[in-house]
């Protein structure tokens, strides 16, 4: 799911009465509705538990900066290019197919790769891709993803903000999110 495609999700679950609603970080390690994954989510900022495998957080609000931490079985991690993750896959192999997927969901028709490099998340071999791209108004939008792919799915952590102030300005609050993230025992 395309992060515009969750932020449609999210409003219209708000608007449609669910009980679901946004939570002030006040503990910094957060664990999935899932119990698949946990993290230290940047105190003082909202998360909005969106489905089981999804932790959306945000400090001013989802145009200004958005987190998300996902897990997706390996069979739906690719839907609009219709490709399954795999075990054993390279990190670049997985960097691609995700670009290709942003790039079919419509949400940045402009993506540019600044950088796609080799990363390790939770002990895991991944990719750290920097993607740019504008909106439809023409502001400047930068995302940071990590990902990465074992038997229990695949698993992405992006941070999403416009260049102008806020990216650079929340970036390390994400970095460090992603270097508490760890996967929990037993879940699938």
């Amino acid at each position: 799911m395309s992060t515009r495609m969750l932020i449609i999700v999210v409003t219209f679950t708000l608007l449609s009465g669910c009980a679901q609603t946004w939570v002030k970080v006040t503990q910094s390690e957060t664990v999935s509705p899932a119990s698949t994954f946990a993290a230290s989510l940047p105190l003082g900022w909202v998360r909005f538990e969106a489905e089981e495998d999804v932790l959306l957080v945000t400090r001013d609000g989802l145009a200004l900066q958005t987190v998300l931490l996902r897990r997706s079985d390996l069979k739906l991690a690719f839907e609009k290019i219709k490709k399954d993750a795999e075990v054993g896959m390279l990190a670049s192999e997985l960097a691609e197919l995700y670009v290709a997927e942003t790039k079919q969901s419509g949400e940045a028709e402009n993506l540019k790769v600044k950088s796609n490099h080799p990363a390790r998340v939770a002990g895991r071999d991944g990719f750290r891709l920097h993607l740019v791209y504008a909106n439809a108004k023409g502001l400047r939008i930068d995302r940071v993803v990590y990902g990465f792919v074992d038997t229990k799915g695949f698993f992405t952590l992006s941070y999403t903000a416009p260049k102008r102030y806020h990216f650079e300005r929340y970036l390390q609050n994400f970095e460090s999110t992603v270097a508490s993230f760890r996967q929990l025992q037993g879940n699938a």
